[in-house]
């Protein structure tokens, strides 16, 4: 039990650090992967008692800043660019899952009502995944926010339903979202599919509180 114990405490301390430097960690059994900035994978196979280095393309659109264990030897990957990728053999090969980067999709929507589009940079700020798949990231002014789900070869652009500036966003356990806002402000999306319409549930000062949590689910 000590053992056991002590790894936990290693584990979350290292969890902690990755996350605190853009990186992303995930563990799925025995088998984990982290991806840093720039890029920088590493896979082990055995709970953190050996790490390798794994290589990856330059032609990998964007900076690694998620990363989730699906299953052996398996898992996903996610740029800030909005580049998806999939692998089944320890990351030594990954196939993208969507076929253009995000800001390729919103030179085509900009005209569709998208407010802010006009002024993405290019990146992402924060990116969540469900566990059934789903993903939903915020843009880097925090403007609007985009979803996308396995299947679907483009990523989907929303309009905030709220005033302030979004700061993250994330999937609840009944398949809806919830969304922070900058200065605080906690919101959940009515319902449990995908929808624009929210509604505030935490004040600013216990939203400030809820943001330091573990919401985060990189």
């Amino acid at each position: 039990m000590k053992e056991k114990h002590g790894f936990h405490v290693q584990f979350l301390q290292l969890r902690m650090k990755t996350s605190t430097i853009g990186n992303s960690i995930s563990f799925k059994g025995k088998e984990g992967w982290i991806v840093r900035k720039p890029a920088i994978l590493f896979y082990t196979s055995d709970v953190g008692e050996s790490w390798e280095r794994i290589p990856l393309s330059a032609q990998l659109l964007g900076d690694m800043v998620y990363i989730k264990a699906t299953g052996e030897k398996s898992a996903e990957m996610a740029t800030d660019q909005g580049a998806t990728y999939v692998t089944s053999n320890r990351g030594y090969n990954w196939r993208a899952a969507v076929q253009e980067t995000v800001s390729a999709t919103l030179n085509r929507t900009v005209s569709s009502g998208i407010s802010g589009a006009s002024y993405y940079t290019g990146t992402f700020n924060t990116v969540n995944r469900s566990p059934d798949g789903r993903y939903v990231a915020v843009s880097s002014r925090g403007n609007f926010y985009l979803t996308w789900e396995p299947g679907q070869p483009f990523w989907q652009p929303h309009n905030r339903a709220v005033a302030r500036r979004i700061q993250n966003m994330g999937w609840r356990a009944d398949g809806g979202l919830w969304l922070l806002v900058r200065g605080g402000g906690l919101f959940l999306s009515k319902g449990t599919g995908l929808t624009e319409d929210f509604e505030e549930i935490l004040s600013k000062a216990v939203a400030l509180e809820f943001s330091m949590l573990v919401i985060d689910q990189w």
